[in-house]
């Protein structure tokens, strides 16, 4: 008879081949055995930590409070919550010493469970408690899930459900906002004849003087391949425009297909002038959009909405002009194929010049707003 088959014939008769002792059920050794190792000895600290994780999880799961006066305390909270974690990693290994007891007390005239081992399988040891663990360790994970799962289907929360989110590639969350925060518009600046944007708020980037647009995707895909075309909806002839504008009229403007150049003169004083390049329709592109990210679009027509904003904003503090009318067309990609939404932007200045000074000839603050349109 071989070694392995000797250990297994010995071990059917494992449970009664030893000397007569006390009862297995659990009496006062028990207790002590399982306490000396909870509470008394230390060296099971690891042991004690995995029990308090347990003991919080379960805690958690439970739902148990704990009170808005020591949640309210950092260092009463931290105190609490050490003591319970350290009260459940006690309670935890008393409880996995004390269902280990029988075997110990089994084991413990042979030196231990290793020894045993050791003693009756030989070479084969390693082997056995290596595949025991592996089925062990499969039936317990199994098992977890397995619980997870009918936890999960009582609840009423169905696997489709979870995986499923509201923001849908079809949805419409791929939109355009106006500037967020107050922007200043005057004219023209300390040091050139351009017109000048600042920001009175940091809620959004300084994009060259430019009021900046926030494209939102709020879709759970990326978008590809994203455009915004603009086009003017406001009929305008910037020669008209500025002969006719007394608040103009303090520069010289040079204007062709593709620039416009403010040159200055006697009458706008010590400033440089300044050149914008200009295009019928202007288009901004970028590749790819991230998921819940914002993107920063100027608004490409300025130049054409500060020369309409200047020359008809009201001469009396606090009131508005016209509005100056714009079309964006929004075009992107997604995996379900080509998407387009397209707005029509209004643009209005309210007079905020108090005082009456010469420079800066005009001093508004702009307005605007968007809708989208079919």
């Amino acid at each position: 008879m071989t070694r392995l088959s000797k250990w297994l014939s010995d071990l059917g008769q494992f449970g009664v081949r030893y000397p007569e002792r006390e009862s297995v059920a659990i009496n006062r050794k028990a207790l002590v055995y399982a306490w000396h190792g909870s509470g008394r000895k230390w060296d099971a600290l690891w042991l004690q930590s995995l029990g308090g994780v347990f003991g919080g999880f379960v805690i958690w799961y439970w739902g148990l409070k704990v009170p808005q006066a020591i949640l309210d305390n950092p260092a009463l909270g931290a105190v609490v919550a050490i003591i319970i974690g350290a009260a459940a990693g006690a309670i935890v290994v008393f409880l996995l010493r004390l269902c280990w007891w029988p075997f110990y007390w089994r084991l413990e005239p042979h030196g231990g469970l290793f020894q045993f081992l050791q003693t009756r399988l030989g070479t084969f040891m390693w082997p056995v408690v290596l595949t025991t663990a592996g089925v062990v360790a499969f039936i317990v994970l199994s098992g977890v899930g397995l619980v997870w799962l009918s936890l999960q289907v009582l609840s009423g929360a169905s696997v489709r459900e979870v995986s499923a989110t509201p923001n849908t590639i079809g949805n419409p969350d791929f939109f355009l906002l106006p500037p967020e925060g107050r922007y200043r518009f005057t004219w023209p600046s300390d040091r050139f004849v351009s017109f000048y944007v600042r920001l009175d708020t940091e809620r959004n980037p300084d994009m060259g003087n430019n009021p900046a647009f926030i494209l939102r995707n709020r879709t759970n895909t990326v978008a590809y391949r994203v455009s915004a075309v603009w086009k003017s909806e406001t009929s305008l002839n910037i020669k008209e425009e500025v002969t006719a504008s007394p608040k103009l009229s303090v520069a010289q403007f040079a204007a062709s297909d593709i620039r416009l150049d403010i040159i200055a003169n006697a009458a706008s004083g010590p400033r440089a002038n300044f050149v914008y390049y200009l295009k019928e329709s202007p288009k901004q592109t970028m590749e790819v959009v991230a998921k819940e990210a914002d993107v920063f679009f100027p608004q490409e027509l300025w130049p054409l909405a500060a020369i309409y904003l200047a020359a008809r904003i009201p001469d009396k503090i606090g009131e508005t002009s016209a509005p100056f009318v714009a079309r964006v067309t929004l075009n992107w990609e997604t995996s379900e194929g080509k998407r387009q939404r397209a707005y029509r932007v209004k643009i209005t200045a309210t007079n905020a010049k108090g005082t009456a000074a010469a420079f800066p000839i005009v001093d508004a603050f702009l307005n605007f707003s968007l809708e989208e349109i079919g």
